[in-house]
């Protein structure tokens, strides 16, 4: 009779390995999943608080364009922010993000998108913000993809 699996894993332990994957697969089915929208997507949903997003250009665009953009945070450093920058962005450097939180207190309930020049900062401060109870949302890209896609930039 033909044996599946392999010779040298006792039945016993080949069940046991069926077994927990089996509970495994079936854990995670379930498990609740993040409610993130996928870069590109349009939802029109209220986002949740602490909620924290991933949104490329052509999203952020068309959520600026429709009036969904609550506040466009720039977390580069002023000296960069000068040299241009997202029209209506305000300025809060990531060194000093924690220390100004507060300030922030009025977009609570609010999309706020988070840019700096290419992503990567942008992306520690929309955690940092979600960590705190904002809804947050990292324009993936950054200033730099804003000037390439046409964007005009205030100085």
């Amino acid at each position: 009779r033909a044996r599946l699996g392999f010779p040298w894993v006792c039945p016993a332990a080949s069940a046991l390995a069926g077994a927990m994957l089996l509970s495994l697969l079936l854990a995670c089915s379930t498990a609740s999943s993040s409610t993130a929208p996928l870069a590109g997507s349009m939802s029109t949903a209220a986002p949740a608080p602490g909620a924290r997003h991933d949104a490329d250009m052509a999203t952020f665009r068309a959520a600026r364009d429709r009036g969904a953009v609550g506040m466009i945070l720039d977390v580069r450093t002023p000296e960069e922010f000068a040299t241009g920058h997202v029209p209506g962005a305000v300025n809060v450097p990531i060194d000093a993000l924690a220390s100004r939180m507060g300030a922030l207190a009025g977009e609570q309930g609010k999309e706020i998108y988070v840019i700096c020049a290419v992503g990567g900062r942008s992306s520690v401060a929309a955690d940092q913000l979600a960590a705190a109870g904002f809804s947050a949302t990292n324009v993936l890209g950054g200033t730099d993809a804003w000037v390439a896609s046409g964007g005009a930039v205030e100085r």
